[in-house]
């Protein structure tokens, strides 16, 4: 379930982002800029660009210009960019078993399978829970139709906070990029947190080697 998890990290990082906001006003403020009410009013990318690069000509931002640009930059990205085209993504076929869930997960890392149909269409995902959840006795047999699970699906230009938002609705932790007849590639959760991830590690790294 995809809503408890976020709840739970939203309570973490409360004290955090509201330091971080607390911080970003007072910086606003040391550069002659008042900050706005979030409620009102925001700041474009560029001008929140425009605000980190001052600061940090002025020597009040160091780690933090590399957070603030990477994830101002990761907000600029469509699902086509942190897709995984269909080609390659192990997918499972209507019909598998629990112990071929189970097989794949172990050979590739993996824990969700988009499912094809005899047609090659994706019909859903199997998360590795659903084999686990199988009585030993049927562990050989097809998986249940029931146990599959609803993909959702986007336009390849889809904003990323579009797609995750998504997610989070459905409770799908998968996404089909494209129509339903001819989609492009599938974008997993972990494929948007690791894009994030990476974006601001790329920028703070950046940053230390200039």
């Amino acid at each position: 379930v995809f809503g408890p998890p976020l709840v739970w990290i939203a309570r973490i990082s409360k004290p955090l982002i509201g330091s971080l906001n607390a911080v970003a006003n007072g910086i606003l403020r040391l550069i002659r800029i008042e900050p706005r009410d979030e409620v009102t009013s925001a700041f474009t990318a560029d001008e929140v660009h425009l605000i980190v690069s001052r600061s940090s000509e002025e020597g009040t931002l160091t780690d933090v210009e590399g957070l603030l640009t990477g994830a101002i930059e990761f907000s600029d990205h469509t699902a086509r960019d942190v897709m995984t085209p269909l080609a390659d993504v192990v997918c499972v076929m209507k019909g598998a078993s629990a112990e071929d869930l189970e097989h794949l997960a172990v050979s590739t890392g993996f824990s969700r399978f988009p499912v094809r149909d005899v047609d090659g269409q994706v019909v859903g995902y199997f998360h590795i829970k659903d084999a686990l959840q199988v009585r030993p006795g049927e562990r050989e047999e097809p998986l249940a139709d029931w146990r599959i699970r609803d993909i959702a699906s986007v336009t390849p230009d889809a904003e990323v906070e579009a797609v995750m938002a998504l997610m989070r609705s459905s409770g799908a932790h998968v996404a089909l990029v494209g129509d339903d007849d001819s989609p492009e590639g599938v974008v997993f959760l972990e494929d948007i947190i690791e894009e994030l991830v990476g974006e601001v590690r790329d920028m703070i790294s950046r940053k230390q080697s200039n």
